[in-house]
Protein backbone atom coordinates (compact mmCIF):
# COMPACT_ATOMS: atom_id res chain seq x y z
CA UNK A 1 0.00 0.00 0.00
CA UNK A 2 1.69 3.85 -0.92
CA UNK A 3 2.14 5.40 2.36
CA UNK A 4 0.20 8.53 0.78
CA UNK A 5 -2.46 7.12 0.57
CA UNK A 6 -3.11 6.00 3.70
CA UNK A 7 -4.32 9.11 4.95
CA UNK A 8 -7.32 9.78 2.50
CA UNK A 9 -8.41 6.07 3.51
CA UNK A 10 -8.73 6.87 6.74
CA UNK A 11 -10.29 10.28 6.29
CA UNK A 12 -12.81 8.09 3.61
CA UNK A 13 -13.69 5.62 6.22
CA UNK A 14 -14.20 8.36 8.72
CA UNK A 15 -16.35 10.53 6.75
CA UNK A 16 -18.58 7.26 5.69
CA UNK A 17 -18.90 6.74 9.33
CA UNK A 18 -20.36 10.01 10.30
CA UNK A 19 -24.01 11.20 10.03
CA UNK A 20 -24.77 12.45 7.14
CA UNK A 21 -25.80 16.38 7.79
CA UNK A 22 -28.68 17.21 5.33
CA UNK A 23 -31.56 19.86 6.10
CA UNK A 24 -35.11 18.93 6.11
CA UNK A 25 -36.48 18.61 2.30
CA UNK A 26 -39.43 20.67 2.17
CA UNK A 27 -42.34 20.51 -0.36
CA UNK A 28 -44.31 23.89 -0.26
CA UNK A 29 -48.07 23.83 -2.26
CA UNK A 30 -51.08 25.62 -2.53
CA UNK A 31 -54.90 24.51 -2.49
CA UNK A 32 -57.24 27.14 -3.87
CA UNK A 33 -60.97 27.20 -3.80
CA UNK A 34 -63.09 30.32 -5.73
CA UNK A 35 -65.12 32.69 -3.68
CA UNK A 36 -67.36 35.07 -5.63
CA UNK A 37 -68.08 37.90 -3.58
CA UNK A 38 -70.17 41.15 -4.84
CA UNK A 39 -70.16 43.24 -1.61
CA UNK A 40 -68.31 43.77 1.65
CA UNK A 41 -70.95 42.67 3.35
CA UNK A 42 -71.55 38.93 1.72
CA UNK A 43 -67.45 38.58 1.82
CA UNK A 44 -68.19 36.49 4.47
CA UNK A 45 -70.98 34.40 2.95
CA UNK A 46 -68.95 33.89 0.33
CA UNK A 47 -65.63 32.65 1.90
CA UNK A 48 -67.64 30.55 4.65
CA UNK A 49 -70.09 28.89 1.92
CA UNK A 50 -67.04 27.48 -0.18
CA UNK A 51 -64.70 26.79 1.91
CA UNK A 52 -63.96 23.20 2.42
CA UNK A 53 -62.38 22.70 5.48
CA UNK A 54 -64.44 21.49 8.64
CA UNK A 55 -62.82 19.82 11.35
CA UNK A 56 -65.02 18.88 14.60
CA UNK A 57 -68.20 20.52 13.27
CA UNK A 58 -66.46 23.86 12.55
CA UNK A 59 -65.75 25.56 9.37
CA UNK A 60 -62.33 27.34 8.98
CA UNK A 61 -61.22 29.83 5.57
CA UNK A 62 -57.77 28.26 5.47
CA UNK A 63 -55.88 25.87 7.03
CA UNK A 64 -52.17 24.23 7.03
CA UNK A 65 -51.44 20.77 6.90
CA UNK A 66 -47.77 19.54 7.46
CA UNK A 67 -46.58 16.60 7.55
CA UNK A 68 -43.07 14.82 8.38
CA UNK A 69 -41.54 11.56 7.42
CA UNK A 70 -37.86 10.55 7.54
CA UNK A 71 -36.08 7.66 5.73
CA UNK A 72 -32.57 5.92 7.36
CA UNK A 73 -30.15 3.77 6.89
CA UNK A 74 -28.36 1.66 10.07
CA UNK A 75 -25.04 0.57 10.46
CA UNK A 76 -24.12 -2.54 12.34
CA UNK A 77 -20.45 -2.93 13.02
CA UNK A 78 -18.67 -4.20 16.39
CA UNK A 79 -19.94 -1.91 18.31
CA UNK A 80 -23.93 -2.48 17.49
CA UNK A 81 -26.26 -0.89 15.18
CA UNK A 82 -26.43 2.91 14.54
CA UNK A 83 -28.02 5.28 11.63
CA UNK A 84 -25.53 6.08 9.10
CA UNK A 85 -27.76 8.24 7.58
CA UNK A 86 -30.70 10.08 7.76
CA UNK A 87 -33.05 12.12 5.61
CA UNK A 88 -36.08 14.34 6.58
CA UNK A 89 -38.72 14.93 4.38
CA UNK A 90 -41.27 18.14 4.84
CA UNK A 91 -45.22 18.56 3.02
CA UNK A 92 -46.65 21.73 4.02
CA UNK A 93 -49.77 22.65 1.66
CA UNK A 94 -52.02 26.03 2.13
CA UNK A 95 -55.70 25.98 1.71
CA UNK A 96 -56.78 29.55 0.99
CA UNK A 97 -59.83 31.18 -0.93
CA UNK A 98 -59.42 33.09 -3.73
CA UNK A 99 -61.45 35.68 -5.97
CA UNK A 100 -62.95 33.46 -8.76
CA UNK A 101 -60.22 34.72 -12.01
CA UNK A 102 -63.46 35.37 -14.30
CA UNK A 103 -65.69 37.35 -11.75
CA UNK A 104 -66.13 40.91 -11.03
CA UNK A 105 -65.44 41.70 -7.88
CA UNK A 106 -66.14 45.51 -6.78
CA UNK A 107 -62.55 47.24 -5.93
CA UNK A 108 -63.47 47.50 -2.00
CA UNK A 109 -64.46 44.24 -1.98
CA UNK A 110 -61.18 43.35 -3.30
CA UNK A 111 -59.15 45.02 -1.39
CA UNK A 112 -60.56 43.90 1.93
CA UNK A 113 -60.26 40.35 0.64
CA UNK A 114 -56.43 41.38 -0.12
CA UNK A 115 -56.16 42.40 3.74
CA UNK A 116 -58.13 39.72 4.92
CA UNK A 117 -56.10 37.01 2.78
CA UNK A 118 -52.97 38.57 4.00
CA UNK A 119 -53.61 37.91 7.62
CA UNK A 120 -55.08 34.64 7.17
CA UNK A 121 -51.62 33.57 5.18
CA UNK A 122 -49.65 35.39 8.14
CA UNK A 123 -51.67 33.12 10.54
CA UNK A 124 -51.31 29.83 8.19
CA UNK A 125 -47.65 30.16 8.51
CA UNK A 126 -47.55 30.00 12.06
CA UNK A 127 -48.65 26.75 11.34
CA UNK A 128 -46.23 25.72 8.82
CA UNK A 129 -43.36 27.20 11.21
CA UNK A 130 -44.43 24.25 13.64
CA UNK A 131 -43.95 21.82 11.08
CA UNK A 132 -40.16 23.54 10.30
CA UNK A 133 -39.33 23.36 13.65
CA UNK A 134 -40.75 19.74 14.57
CA UNK A 135 -38.20 19.07 11.39
CA UNK A 136 -35.10 20.65 12.50
CA UNK A 137 -35.43 18.64 16.02
CA UNK A 138 -36.49 15.70 14.76
CA UNK A 139 -33.45 15.61 12.03
CA UNK A 140 -31.02 16.90 15.46
CA UNK A 141 -33.08 13.82 17.92
CA UNK A 142 -32.51 10.93 15.21
CA UNK A 143 -29.48 11.74 14.87
CA UNK A 144 -27.88 11.93 18.06
CA UNK A 145 -29.67 8.70 19.22
CA UNK A 146 -26.44 6.21 20.23
CA UNK A 147 -25.49 3.05 19.10
CA UNK A 148 -27.78 0.12 20.38
CA UNK A 149 -27.10 -3.16 21.04
CA UNK A 150 -29.92 -4.22 18.21
CA UNK A 151 -30.91 -3.01 14.85
CA UNK A 152 -34.87 -3.48 16.25
CA UNK A 153 -34.02 -1.32 19.48
CA UNK A 154 -32.59 1.71 17.10
CA UNK A 155 -35.59 1.03 15.13
CA UNK A 156 -37.94 1.49 18.06
CA UNK A 157 -35.97 4.15 19.19
CA UNK A 158 -36.61 5.99 16.26
CA UNK A 159 -40.24 5.58 15.71
CA UNK A 160 -40.65 6.48 19.55
CA UNK A 161 -38.67 9.61 19.25
CA UNK A 162 -39.95 10.60 15.97
CA UNK A 163 -44.00 10.41 17.18
CA UNK A 164 -43.24 12.37 20.25
CA UNK A 165 -41.79 15.44 18.15
CA UNK A 166 -44.84 14.83 15.76
CA UNK A 167 -47.04 15.20 18.63
CA UNK A 168 -45.09 18.17 20.30
CA UNK A 169 -45.24 20.03 17.63
CA UNK A 170 -48.79 19.21 16.75
CA UNK A 171 -50.28 20.03 20.45
CA UNK A 172 -48.30 23.74 19.83
CA UNK A 173 -50.49 23.87 16.61
CA UNK A 174 -53.31 23.64 18.62
CA UNK A 175 -52.22 26.21 21.21
CA UNK A 176 -51.44 28.49 18.77
CA UNK A 177 -54.86 28.52 17.33
CA UNK A 178 -56.30 28.91 20.84
CA UNK A 179 -54.07 31.84 21.71
CA UNK A 180 -54.89 33.78 18.47
CA UNK A 181 -58.72 32.49 18.34
CA UNK A 182 -57.91 31.04 14.64
CA UNK A 183 -55.94 33.49 13.32
CA UNK A 184 -58.68 36.26 14.31
CA UNK A 185 -56.15 38.05 16.75
CA UNK A 186 -54.05 38.29 13.82
CA UNK A 187 -56.61 40.29 11.98
CA UNK A 188 -57.90 37.71 10.05
CA UNK A 189 -61.51 37.94 10.66
CA UNK A 190 -64.38 39.12 8.15
CA UNK A 191 -66.76 40.37 11.21
CA UNK A 192 -67.89 43.67 11.19
CA UNK A 193 -66.30 44.51 7.79
CA UNK A 194 -68.67 46.75 5.72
Amino acid sequence: MNPRSLPFWLLMAALYSMPIQARPVEQLSYKYYDITPTSLAGLHKAVFSRSPIKTNGRQYAGQTRWKLSYRYRRTLDGAGCRSGSLAIALDIQYTMPRLAKNHWTPISVRNAFNRYYQALLRHEQGHARSGRLAAREAELALQRLPVFPRCDQLNSAMVSTFNNIVLKYQQRDMEYDRRTVHGKTQGATLTNRR
